[in-house]
């Protein structure tokens, strides 16, 4: 009906200016500005630039104003203007209980090589006029969330937040909304691809950046929806090509917090010494956004943990570490062009301690399942500097963007560790300090000591144009980019393997410097007929990388070596008069030439869209080894299609084929034994990698109860997929692992999500979402002396995971529930028996509490049980409970907050993971219960003019 509505609009429009060669149809709407929803009866004035021509209508309910019923709902309200000439004119919109608003219009004469006779305008936002009252109390609850279109607008004033908040846990109480760890956002299942501040880039698209420094109480709304590029308004693009665009959430700051300083200032300090500050300052315009960050802890994370928000011990566990990071941000945008420029600065500090012991069971083909012992502590210090910068400028007709970054790091490693192979099922944690030779159960003893240092440098410059043929009027783009890279890795390794065929020891000094050069350029054409587009690309790349790997071996007086002078300085001046390790030393230099032509042809019909891409590459390596008497070279061609469906139903059908070739230094004829526990050998008769995806989603919104649902099918086949085929000797424990093709290797995925509010006025909602997932590993492997047969292995895998949580905020209280469950198992095809089966089922319970005089009191309890576990420490359940009370003091400048973490010490670090035929479990130290005492200070909290 909105189409029927459309076309009636356009012919009574142009029934009077039908003889007048030069007119143009302009259509559009006017919307309140704050709910966004069109207004009727509005009058538009449009008078050009020599206010020769005065043209005058108005906005019409067209389903009113035809008698017609309106089922849908949808509101279709719209005007149209027949203007009598292209060009700048001026509109003046009224509206009674509004301003009056003036917004400009330039229509081109010709677009896309055609003279322009319909113009479609942007929505037009109108604001309601300020009216004087007499003082009254009004108690009303705010509405949390409304749709407009296919924009998701989240009221952030609506949601109670404790003084002193960040945006991860405004974002953490968003309806619909997940928040990973690592700052990964998913609404309604869908992956959030960035996180824009008033629509612009921050920090380079860091999500943490803005997620744990930009204070809540600047937010106005987060806005989620598709955002098309920047260059998007050279393209003509339906409803349907739009909904293809990438997934954004916009956090819009509040515009009476413009420019003036804010600022938060947050330090605190607790039991085990643990300490935390940060520092927040922005000062931002309609041109210029200013961002500073810093923050310093011993703790490894920079999060609120008292809220307790995850499903699962891994979500609440963190490494302890010492971290100092600083940061600045800039943008620089202008009015009249939108042209804007970004640049960005970070800097970081990092010493961290781990500890681990892991557990794992190789399972090889022959039904012979081999375990591994492992105890690991490493120190690493890392130090980073990261420079970003972004330039765009969009002209009428030609849209331009640089790029430059440049990255410099340096770290040190120091890592000790002691690993064990056996064919039983001893889980003690003394067993690496109680097995000896001679054992029954004992196949090797392995210690490995490392000390290494590292210094990176990188940086990379892109320059991408996009103008139309002023021939055809058709999308051209030209791109060009290049990044060099140098690494120098120098460290010693030292290694003690014990077997029951003797010991093998040994000290190796490395030092590998490697530079790597990359230049591209890239040509693409598009050309639109009616409902087709095509567009034919062409990429040309070239990338060099040059490596050496120098090796020096001590094989006597190790003792006095590892003893007495463990340390670099000392080393290196040991390792002048140790022997070069010729066999496994080398220079490297692999040139690699890549051609890619790719046409890609796109169709709309009826509401729907259909993409095919045929992108045919070609890559041509030559590579130099010194080990090798030749140089080796290697082709590849192959065709990577992928075709993609887009249904106005919102239905979404894709399907990818992806062609990878294998890495070079893998088809070169050579072994390497620098590694006594390992051995890597090399496949000259190595195929490529091979893998079809289809995957079918569904998703839609209501208004109703503000619903959100997601459902996808993922289909994942590789007939041909390089595995790394190991074989282990049963005397020595050592593995000889070399890659070779493999078939028979699968996967299906059913992922679902749904979000609604169970009631009219918002208080109570639901987030149900789950995932399942179903396939299969093949491999090659064997128990037996090197030379011995492959043999085939496959095991099928299931994983599930579900989640539900309900939430309810009403007045001074909010509490939420939350329901997980994951469960994973593996069986063996030979056997038709269970590797192992396990999972984790959580409940967690949530409540803050306003009181008087602005005090909140939170608690989170979460009771998580594990099963399944190898190891029976493992198998046990855990209770953990978080508190935390804040108060507001001193005008509401000054936040005092003490939490409580892990109250009940019950947070232990487990992971489990199974891939390739092993099964493996992982104990890792993690941040231990405290108290901790904050004070975060805020700078002009009060906004100016404020209303």
């Amino acid at each position: 009906m909105k189409y029927i509505f459309f076309l009636i609009s356009i012919f009574c429009s142009l029934s009077t200016w039908a003889s007048q060669n030069d007119s143009v149809y302009v259509g559009g709407r006017i919307v309140d500005a704050v709910s966004l929803r069109p207004k009727a009866d509005a009058e538009i004035v449009a008078t050009d630039s020599g206010n020769v021509h005065r043209v005058t209508t108005k906005t019409i309910d067209w389903p009113k104003f035809y008698g017609i019923p309106n089922d849908d709902g949808e509101e279709l309200i719209t005007y149209s203007l027949g203007l009598p000439h292209p060009g700048k004119w001026t509109l003046t919109i009224r509206l009674k209980g509004y301003d009056d608003q003036i917004s400009l219009l330039n229509i081109p004469a010709k677009q896309y090589g055609r003279k322009v006779s319909t113009y479609d305008n942007d929505d037009i936002k109108i604001y309601r006029q300020v009216q004087k009252l007499k003082e009254v109390t009004v108690v009303a609850s705010k509405v949390k969330m409304v749709m407009h279109g296919d924009t998701l607008i989240y009221n952030a004033d609506a949601f109670q937040l404790e003084d002193g908040s960040l945006l991860d846990k405004l974002i953490k109480q968003l309806p619909g909304t997940k928040l990973e760890n690592d700052g990964r956002i998913y609404v309604n299942g869908e992956f959030v691809s960035s996180l824009l501040i008033d629509g612009k880039d921050f920090f380079s698209g860091d999500a943490n950046m803005a997620l744990r420094n930009l204070p809540a109480y600047l937010v106005k709304n987060v806005k989620v929806y598709h955002k098309a590029a920047d260059y998007a308004y050279l393209q003509q693009r339906d409803s349907i090509e739009k909904k293809g665009d990438p997934l954004v959430m916009d956090v819009n700051l509040k515009k009476n917090y413009h420019d003036q300083w804010v600022a938060n200032l947050e330090a605190g300090g607790g039991t085990r010494n643990y300490y935390r500050g940060k520092g927040f300052a922005m000062r931002s315009n309609d041109i210029l956004r200013v961002t500073l960050v810093g923050n310093a802890n011993n703790m490894g994370d920079d999060r609120d943990l008292s809220d307790n928000e995850g499903w699962s011990l891994d979500e609440l566990t963190t490494v302890p570490s010492k971290i100092q990071r600083g940061g600045a941000d800039v943008l620089w945008q202008d009015r009249e062009s939108d042209s804007y420029i970004t640049s960005n600065v970070q800097v970081a500090k990092e010493d961290k301690d781990v500890w681990n012991t892991q557990h794992s069971i190789n399972y090889i083909a022959d039904n012979n399942p081999v375990a591994t012992r492992l105890r690991n502590d490493e120190r690493d210090k890392a130090r980073s500097l990261w420079w970003n910068n972004n330039f765009v400028l969009p002209l009428k007709k030609l849209y331009l963007e640089a790029q430059f970054h440049t990255n410099i790091e340096h770290n040190r490693n120091s890592n000790i560790s002691r690993s064990t192979v056996y064919n039983n099922y001893d889980l003690t944690d003394d067993i690496l300090d109680r097995l000896t030779f001679p054992s029954d159960t004992l196949i090797n003893i392995y210690r490995q000591a490392l000390l290494a240092k590292q210094r990176t440098f990188d940086m990379g410059l892109g320059v991408l144009g996009k103008f139309k043929s002023p021939l055809t009027g058709n999308l051209i783009t030209l791109q060009t980019n290049g990044t060099y890279a140098k690494t120098h890795d120098h460290g010693y390794d030292y290694a003690l393997l014990q077997s029951t065929e003797g010991t093998d020891e040994r000290l190796l000094s490395r030092r590998n410097p490697d530079r790597t050069t990359h230049i591209g350029a890239s040509v693409d054409y598009e050309v639109r007929l009616r409902k087709w587009k095509m567009n034919l690309s062409y990429d040309l790349g070239r990338d060099v990388r040059v490596t050496e790997r120098r090796l020096l071996l001590l094989e006597d007086k190790l003792d006095e070596a590892v003893a007495s002078h463990w340390n670099m300085t000392d080393l290196d001046n040991l390792a002048s008069s140790w022997a070069p390790d010729n066999t496994n030393s080398y220079w490297y230099k692999e040139t690699a030439w890549m051609h890619t032509v790719k046409g890609k042809i796109e169709y709309s019909t009826n509401g729907n869209h259909f993409l095919l891409s045929l992108p045919l590459q070609n890559k041509r390596y030559t590579a130099n080894d010194t080990r090798l008497s030749q140089i080796v070279r290697k082709s590849f061609l192959f065709l990577t299609p992928s075709l993609t469906w887009l249904s106005p139903k919102g239905i979404q059908f894709v399907y990818k084929m992806d062609v990878r070739q294998p890495n070079v230094t893998n088809l070169l004829d050579l072994t390497d034994t620098s590694n006594p526990q390992y051995v890597y050998k090399g496949n000259t008769g190595l195929k490529n990698e091979i893998e079809h995806q289809v995957k079918l989603n569904y998703s839609g919104r209501k208004k109703k109860g503000m619903q959100t649902y997601n459902m996808s099918l993922a289909w994942n086949i590789s007939p041909l997929r390089i595995v790394n085929a190991t074989v282990l000797n049963p005397k020595t424990g050592v593995y000889t692992i070399t890659p070779h093709n493999i078939s028979g290797t699968w996967n299906s995925t059913l992922t679902m999500s749904y979000s609604r509010a169970m009631d009219k006025g918002q208080h109570l909602f639901l987030d149900v979402d789950g995932n399942g997932t179903v396939g299969n590993y093949a491999s090659y492997s064997a128990f037996t002396a090197e030379g011995s047969t492959l043999q085939r292995s496959s095991v099928t895998f299931q994983e599930y995971l579900a989640n539900a949580k309900l939430r309810w905020q009403k007045s001074n209280f909010s509490a939420s529930f939350k329901l997980g469950g994951h469960y994973t198992a593996a069986r063996q095809h030979y056997t038709d028996a269970y590797i192992n089966d396990g999972g984790d089922v959580s409940y967690t319970l949530n409540a803050q509490y306003l009181m008087s005089w602005k005090t909140i009191i939170e608690s989170a309890l979460a009771v998580l049980t594990h099963y399944g576990y190898t190891d029976p420490m493992m198998n046990k359940t855990n209770w953990v409970m978080n508190a935390a009370i804040s108060q507001p003091l001193i005008k509401n400048k000054l936040t005092m907050r003490l939490v409580a973490f892990d109250l009940f010490h019950e947070i232990k670090n487990y992971r489990r993971t199974f891939e390739n035929n092993v099964w493996q479990e992982t104990t890792r130290n993690t941040l231990s219960n405290y108290f901790m005492l904050s004070l975060v200070y805020r700078f002009n909290k009060e906004p100016k003019n404020a209303p």
